[in-house]
C-alpha cells in the first residue's frame, strides 16, 4: 500500500509541475512562480544558472540553431540570450552591419526568438562568405561578429566574439519524370527531388525551343516511337555565378520506381552510351539549366517508360568532353 501511495504522490507531483507553466520552457529557461493578489502563477524565466554574472557567450552562441535555405542561412537567438547580450553591451548582428556584411535582416518569432538572416549569394558584393568543396558537398561559411560596444567605454572587459556558421549542400542530385504514357514514351510534367534546400526540376517540353512543358492537364499523351522528346532540368538555390549543372547519367524503367531491376541505361559519365537512341545535348555544364533531346522509344513488352536522371553541380563551367550527340 505504501508503494502504491508513493506512486500516486509522484504522479500527482509530476502533473502539478507540468501544469505550472502553460507552455514548455526553452532550454535556457526555467518555470518560476510569481504571486498576483495572493494567487501563485508560473511563467518561463531566463535560467539564472546559465545567465549568471559571467555567462559563457561563446558556448551559448556555438549552440544556437542554424537553418540553411537557398543562398541564405539563419540563426535563432532566444529572447533570454539576446537580452542578456544587450545587458552586457554586446552588439547583435543587426546593430553592427558594418562588420556583418552578409547580414540580410532580422525578425522576431513569436516573441521567443529573434531570427537573423545572412545572404551568401555572389550578388551580395560585400559579403565575405567562404566557399569550400569536397567530392560530395559545397559548404558556405559565414562569419558573424558579436562585438563588444566600446562607445563611451573607458575600460574594455570583454572580447569580441566571432562565430562562423556553416551550411553544406550536396553536389549530386537525382530527378525523375514521374508519369509514364501509354503506349508510347512520354513521361509527363516534372518530379521534384529535394536535397537540403536545393530544388531540382526535370520536365518534358512540347516544342524544340524548350517551351510549353507538359502538365497533368495534357494527359493522356500519345507520342509515336521516334518522335523527338525535349527534356530540360533546372536547379534552384546554387549561385549561378559560381556553379553550373551537368547531367551525369540517365536510364529508363517500365515503372515509376527508380530502383526497378529492369532498366535501360542511355547516358553514363555525362555521355550517351552506344546504342540505337539518338541523344543531343543542347545545353549542359554551362549554367544551372540542362537541355537535351532524344528519340522516343518503347521498352519491349511494356507499355510505359519512365526516365530517371542524375545531375551534379560543378564550380564554374563543366561541359562534357564527349561530342554531345550520339
Amino acid at each position: 500500500m505504501k508503494v502504491f501511495l508513493g506512486i500516486i504522490l509522484i504522479i500527482g507531483f509530476i502533473k502539478q509541475v507540468y501544469l505550472q507553466c502553460e507552455n514548455s520552457c526553452h532550454l535556457d529557461e526555467e518555470c518560476l512562480p510569481f504571486i498576483i493578489n495572493g494567487t501563485t502563477h508560473y511563467s518561463c524565466e531566463c535560467n539564472a544558472t546559465i545567465y549568471n554574472n559571467d555567462p559563457d557567450f561563446p558556448l551559448l552562441l556555438s549552440n544556437v540553431p542554424v537553418y540553411c535555405s537557398p543562398n541564405q542561412l539563419a540563426i535563432k537567438l532566444t529572447s533570454c540570450l539576446g537580452q542578456r547580450m544587450l545587458d552586457f553591451n554586446i552588439l547583435l548582428p543587426d546593430e553592427n552591419i558594418v562588420d556583418n556584411q552578409c547580414f540580410s535582416h532580422s525578425e522576431a518569432v513569436n516573441f521567443d526568438f529573434t531570427e537573423f538572416q545572412f545572404n551568401f549569394s555572389s550578388t551580395a558584393t560585400n559579403c565575405q562568405a567562404a566557399i569550400s568543396m569536397n567530392s560530395t558537398h559545397v559548404t558556405y561559411s559565414v562569419p558573424v561578429w558579436f562585438k563588444y560596444n566600446t562607445t563611451n567605454q573607458i575600460v574594455i572587459i570583454y572580447n569580441d566574439i566571432l562565430v562562423t556558421y556553416n551550411c553544406s549542400y550536396p553536389l549530386t542530385m537525382n530527378a525523375s519524370l514521374n508519369i509514364g504514357l501509354n503506349p508510347y514514351l512520354s513521361p509527363d510534367h516534372l518530379s521534384i527531388a529535394r536535397f537540403g534546400t536545393h530544388v531540382l526540376t526535370m520536365q518534358l517540353f512540347k516544342y524544340s525551343n524548350y517551351t510549353g512543358s507538359y502538365t497533368i492537364a495534357d494527359l493522356p499523351i500519345y507520342i509515336k516511337v521516334g518522335t523527338p522528346l525535349y527534356i530540360g532540368a533546372s536547379i534552384m538555390g546554387p549561385d549561378p555565378q559560381r556553379f553550373s549543372m551537368k547531367i551525369d547519367s540517365c536510364y529508363a524503367t517500365p515503372t515509376s520506381n527508380p530502383s526497378d531491376p529492369i532498366k535501360y541505361n542511355f547516358i553514363s559519365d555525362s555521355c550517351p552510351l552506344p546504342g540505337f537512341i539518338t541523344i543531343s545535348f543542347i545545353q549542359d555544364g554551362v549554367d544551372l539549366m540542362v537541355y537535351f533531346s532524344m528519340k522516343a522509344f518503347r521498352m519491349a513488352r511494356y507499355s510505359q517508360v519512365y526516365l530517371h536522371c542524375s545531375f551534379s553541380l560543378c564550380a564554374g563551367k563543366c561541359p562534357p568532353s564527349c561530342s554531345g550527340t550520339q
